[in-house]
């Protein structure tokens, strides 16, 4: 594998798609509440999926939020502290 270009650079994202898979860099991802890396599986519907697993004993850590470019994003917790993410993309 060669090295890749971000297809986004900002001050709050750096993005990189490898074969489909989004990858993201967040800087500041200690001020929006991430503990660690975070993977954000793609969903198209993405209040279902919040509630899907809050059902499940997961709480939110970052509502629905709409990042720009029709993307939105939301930030889960499980039961035992993992954080999960959700991005849907209009």
């Amino acid at each position: 594998m060669g090295r890749r270009a971000a297809h986004t650079e900002t001050p709050y994202y750096v993005g990189f798609n490898l074969d489909g898979q989004e990858i993201g860099l967040n800087p500041n991802g200690e001020r929006d509440q991430m503990t660690g890396p975070v993977v954000y599986w793609m969903t198209d519907d993405l209040d279902a999926k919040v509630a899907e697993v809050e059902a499940a004993g997961g709480t939110v850590v970052r509502p629905v939020t709409a990042v720009g470019g029709g993307t939105s994003l939301a930030l889960l917790s499980d039961p035992a502290g993992n954080q999960v993410g959700f991005i849907t993309q209009a």
